[in-house]
């Protein structure tokens, strides 16, 4: 014997369906959490400094080092972000007018773990771009400007062995061809 669909679960079948099927012929929508829903080629063309050069240092802002002594034996939940100050020795210009030593701040890669350790989370999820403490690599990045502020965030920087390093070299390709299509 058949068991009929009552009226009710019928029609939130029926419109279950219908918003499938919407959905389907709409099409998804890319958004990146880290930058609107603006394309890595937008980001580029609205970016104010591209620049390349070596890692000379980095340095925990004041607020940072105090929440990492805080924090020293402790087990915070989720601890916050510490800000680091990234200090680079320009070797090349894409676009702006940067000076010959480029700081920036990171202010979403490093997070203070018990005992004083850091954990770098930069490309995975934060949105900062520091894996690791990259004093000693060479960095292609791209800094926007909001409020005021450069900025920069995941997708938008490089990090590498040299300035010739395979991926950075990409990276410039990538970014020259977007520069030139402006």
């Amino acid at each position: 014997m058949r068991h009929p669909i009552n009226a009710p679960r019928r029609l939130g079948l029926l419109l279950a369906s219908a918003a499938l099927t919407l959905a389907l012929l709409l099409g998804p929508t890319a958004v990146l959490a880290c930058s609107g829903t603006a394309s890595f080629a937008e980001r580029v063309n609205r970016s104010e400094v591209i620049l390349g050069g070596w890692v000379e240092s980095i340095a925990y802002q004041p607020e940072g080092q105090a929440l990492l002594a805080e924090l020293a034996g402790a087990k915070p939940a989720r601890p916050p972000n510490v800000p680091v100050e990234v200090r680079v020795r320009v070797h090349e210009v894409l676009r702006g007018e940067p000076d010959v030593t480029f700081v920036f701040v990171d202010e979403r890669s490093a997070y203070p773990m018990p005992a004083g350790s850091i954990f770098w989370a930069g490309s995975g999820g934060s949105c900062g771009v520091l894996d690791a403490d990259p004093t000693g690599q060479y960095v292609l990045v791209a800094f926007q400007n909001f409020a005021g502020q450069l900025t920069t965030s995941t997708g938008l920087a490089v990090f590498g062995a040299s300035a010739d390093d395979a991926g950075v070299a990409r990276y410039r390709g990538i970014l020259s061809e977007i520069l030139e299509l402006r």
